[in-house]
C-alpha cells in the first residue's frame, strides 16, 4: 500500500486487518493479489475513507459470509465482495446477511457469461465489466461490454421491484452496474509476493469493480446525514429520473450470450457517467448520480 500511495501521490493510510475466525492455515497468492487490488483501489477512489480488511479463514461461503457479518458489526457502511459462486437452490435463505439498513453490499458479477451469487441477491449490487479505451490524455475514446463479463437471468431470485420497467424477465437479472474489468485495460496493482514475483501487475476482472464502487458510495455517504439505504433502488431510480445525465450508456459489445443495448442490459448493466479508468489521483472529481448525494 505504501508503494502504491507513493507512486500515485496518494496520502498514506493505515489498514485495519481483522481475523475474526482466526488466520487462514495456508497462504494463497491469488487471494493475496485480490486483496491488494481491493485495498489499493478502494483507497485510490476514496483516499480519506477508513479501510477495514476482514479476512475469512477459508474460501468456503459460510466463512466468507461470517466475515461479511463481522464487517457489518464493525460499522462498515459499504462492503465489497470480490468473489462469487454459481447460483444454487435456496440461495435466498442467505439474504439476511445483506438485508441491512444503511449498508451497501457490492459483489462481482463474474468473469464468464452467466449469473453468480451473491451478485444475484436482490440486496446486493452486482458489478459487471466493460472494456475501456483511453487516449494519451486519459479521455475516453470507447467503452464496450467486456467479452467475459458475467450477466444474465437468475434461475432462483425473483424479479425485484426496482427492475420493473427495465427488463422483461420474470427473475432478477445481473449485473446492476458496470466498471472497467478487462485486464488489457485494467488497473495497476503492487504486490510483494505473487508466486515469488514482486512488483506491478495489470489486473482486471469484475472483482476490480466492487471495491471501487464501494469507495464511490463512501464518498456519497460522507456528504449525507445518513448512509444510502436500498442502494439498488436508488441506482435504478437515478435511471428513471435522468438516465442520460446520470449514466453513460454502453451500447456495444457482448459477453457471448448477451449483447449491450440501449439503457439497461445484462452485459455492463448501468454505467457511471465519468472517466472510469484514469490514474488514481484523477478520481477526485468523479461524477455520481445526484439522487445518491441527497441528504
Amino acid at each position: 500500500m505504501n508503494k502504491f500511495c507513493t507512486t500515485f501521490a496518494l496520502p498514506t493510510t493505515t489498514i485495519s486487518i481483522y481475523y475474526p475466525q482466526g488466520k487462514p492455515t495456508t497462504s494463497d497468492p491469488t487471494w493475496a493479489l485480490e486483496t491488494s487490488l481491493d485495498v489499493e483501489w478502494a483507497h485510490a477512489i476514496a483516499s480519506g475513507a477508513k479501510i477495514m480488511l476482514v479476512v475469512a479463514k477459508s474460501a468456503l461461503s459460510t466463512d466468507l459470509l461470517a466475515a461479511v457479518d463481522y464487517a457489518v458489526s464493525l460499522g462498515a457502511k459499504q462492503v465489497a465482495m470480490s468473489w462469487g459462486t454459481p447460483e444454487f437452490s435456496g440461495q435466498s435463505y442467505y439474504d439476511y446477511h445483506f438485508n441491512k439498513t444503511g449498508v451497501t453490499f457490492l459483489a462481482s458479477a463474474g468473469d464468464t457469461a452467466g449469473v453468480m451469487w451473491p451478485a444475484s441477491s436482490a440486496y446486493v449490487v452486482g458489478v459487471g465489466g466493460t472494456h475501456l479505451v483511453l487516449d494519451i490524455n486519459g479521455n475516453i475514446t470507447s467503452e464496450t461490454a467486456w467479452s467475459s463479463t458475467g450477466g444474465g437471468i437468475s434461475a432462483y431470485t425473483a424479479k425485484p421491484t426496482f427492475q420493473n420497467g427495465w427488463q422483461s424477465a420474470t427473475k432478477r437479472t445481473t449485473p446492476d452496474l458496470g466498471y472497467d474489468a478487462d485486464s488489457n485495460t485494467g488497473v495497476a496493482v503492487y504486490i510483494t509476493n505473487y508466486y515469488g514475483q514482486t512488483g506491478w501487475l495489470s489486473c482486471g476482472g469484475t472483482s476490480a469493480g466492487p471495491p471501487q464502487w464501494a469507495a464511490l458510495f463512501a464518498l456519497v455517504n460522507s456528504g449525507r446525514v445518513s448512509s444510502v439505504n436500498g442502494a439498488n433502488t436508488t441506482l435504478y431510480n437515478a435511471g428513471n429520473s435522468n438516465y442520460a445525465g446520470n449514466y453513460r450508456d454502453i451500447t456495444s459489445g457482448s459477453n457471448g450470450k448477451y449483447s449491450a443495448t440501449v439503457k439497461y442490459d445484462y452485459g455492463p448493466g448501468w454505467s457511471r457517467q465519468s472517466d472510469s479508468n484514469r490514474r488514481p489521483a484523477d478520481y477526485k472529481s468523479a461524477a455520481l448520480p445526484a439522487e445518491l448525494c441527497r441528504q
